[in-house]
């Protein structure tokens, strides 16, 4: 068995959830927050990969832009921010729809 060092702070976290039990030892603890961890390091690496291939698609699709200048440059950056805004007034819009939606829902149940 190896000994690995870790903070008070973090030895707390472990003793709590194994006196509240959450997980039944330390070391099961351990394992399933490594195991956690190289999950999510394995999704972040294969949605990088995901955006890589859909990138490469597009400009196979002759979807891009050639940027030759600073006009250019200026003029996909304000492409990009105009886009910005509409989505995210389309994410308010939606969200404020949403919650109209759950405090209908709320108040015809209550």
């Amino acid at each position: 068995m190896r000994t690995v060092q870790i903070s008070d702070s973090l030895k707390d976290v472990i003793d709590r959830h194994v006196a509240e039990g959450i997980a039944a030892s330390e070391a099961e603890f351990v394992d399933e927050a490594v195991r956690r961890y190289v999950d999510a390091l394995a999704d972040d690496t294969d949605v990088l990969i995901a955006a890589a291939n859909e990138g490469i698609e597009a400009i196979r699709r002759g979807q891009y832009v050639t940027i030759s200048g600073p006009e250019d440059r200026d003029a996909f950056w304000q492409r990009v921010w105009s886009r910005t805004l509409v989505l995210a007034e389309d994410s308010r819009v939606a969200g404020t729809v949403a919650n109209e939606e759950n405090q209908v829902s709320a108040h015809t149940a209550g």
